[in-house]
């Protein structure tokens, strides 16, 4: 099932003692990591930046000396970005601030959703991709912007004692190692005083969000903050490319891992993500591993929503929904897109076909025909759409 719906190969069957670097599947890792920049660019595509940021502008991003990696970080208590672009927020625009994280960058959310949308996965991508995997490497721009943020916190009455006997980030000292000196420190302040506040989560998002917003100023980056419409041609953003280079690190031992990145490819996003999450946590050594993972992720995402990938033809899709939908159902809404052709590849069916179920599956619907999507249940998904459309108008409207 791998073979034939994943890495489209007639067959693939382990002897031992084979080497994987004799099979098809070294052939499938190289050409994914050759796609690699590809796979950036059907990103930015579908997620409307190009349309709103100039292309020499996009172009600076990845000529700055951080580059593009596929390792996000490999230390552990690191925020997510909807955390720091929330919390960043919050602490630049609150009128009752309780800190004075002299923010710059996190102020402006008042755009349309497409400009929005545009602006919040280019400012992600820039998060995970370039600034986490240098500043949790880099002890010197850490231990700047923890410093500031430890100074703000010993100095605040509600907050000073959790932080008394903590000390500042020490010269060459590795990120990883001062946030899990820190996470100990404040779990023994808390234990003696049955302090509740969890003191150790927000003084970490504080570092990573002031690290950030230093980051983007220093790298001219700002330019992210006002997306505008570039009136392009849908013609003109197919054709946009870009010079993107990267050098993950296992390529130097590339044959070692292509077992590793083959099972990954059997993983979704949620899963690869568990997968590296744990990694961090059991050991961060393991960056290899971790940037497998990440070029497996880049496959997923730019598979998204294709049905190509598990179907040969409209007619075969057609076949197999005939399992799950009565009465012709899908041949319209929500089983076609908005041209009323195209296939909309559903996540249940997809993993069905991925991990090898769906005769079983099939099986089951067949023996109990009731379970198959009605024409009443159409009925209501569309007045449910309605009633969910209408109250994010009127509260854009009021807003």
């Amino acid at each position: 099932m791998l073979g034939k719906k994943i890495l489209k190969i007639k067959g693939f069957e382990y002897r031992p003692n084979m080497k994987y670097a004799d099979t098809e599947m070294k052939d499938l890792m190289d050409n994914d990591i050759a796609k690699i920049p590809v796979f950036i660019e059907e990103k930015l595509k579908s997620s409307g930046v190009m349309r709103f940021y100039k292309q020499e502008d996009l172009q600076s991003i990845w000529e700055r000396k951080q580059g593009f990696s596929l390792l996000t970080t490999n230390a552990p208590f690191v925020p997510s970005f909807k955390r720091v672009f929330a919390k960043g927020h919050d602490y630049q625009t609150s009128r009752n601030r309780k800190y004075d994280l002299a923010l710059t960058i996190f102020d402006r959310l008042e755009y349309g959703e497409e400009k929005f949308r545009a602006r919040y996965f280019l400012t992600k991508l820039v998060y995970y991709q370039q600034f986490m995997p240098w500043f949790t490497t880099d002890s010197s721009a850490f231990r700047e912007a923890a410093n500031f943020v430890l100074h703000l916190n010993k100095n605040r009455q509600q907050d000073a004692k959790a932080f008394t006997n903590i000390r500042e980030v020490e010269k060459n000292e590795l990120p990883r190692d001062y946030m899990s000196y820190v996470q100990g420190q404040i779990a023994i302040h808390e234990d003696a005083t049955e302090d509740t506040p969890n003191h150790f989560e927000k003084f970490i998002s504080q570092i990573f969000i002031k690290g950030f917003d230093k980051y983007m100023i220093a790298s001219d980056l700002v330019f992210i903050q006002s997306p505008e419409n570039q009136e392009l041609e849908q013609s003109e953003i197919e054709e946009m490319r870009f010079d993107i280079q990267v050098t993950p690190s296992f390529l130097k031992n590339k044959d070692d891992y292509i077992s590793f990145w083959t099972f990954c490819k059997m993983l979704d996003a949620k899963h690869l993500s568990e997968l590296r999450n744990e990694m961090i946590k059991y050991n961060g050594d393991l960056t290899e591993e971790q940037e497998i993972i990440g070029l497996a992720l880049l496959g997923v995402d730019s598979r998204e929503n294709d049905w190509t990938q598990f179907f040969s033809s409209e007619q075969e899709y057609e076949d197999v929904m005939k399992g799950y939908v009565g009465d012709a159902l899908y041949e319209r809404e929500p089983y076609r897109q908005s041209d009323g052709k195209t296939p909309v590849l559903f996540r249940g069916v997809e993993q069905a076909r991925k991990y090898g179920t769906e005769t079983v599956i099939q099986r089951l619907f067949d023996a109990n025909p009731e379970f198959k999507v009605s024409q009443s249940n159409i009925a209501e998904w569309e007045r449910q759409k309605e009633t969910i459309e209408g109250t994010i108008k009127r509260k854009k409207k009021f807003a």
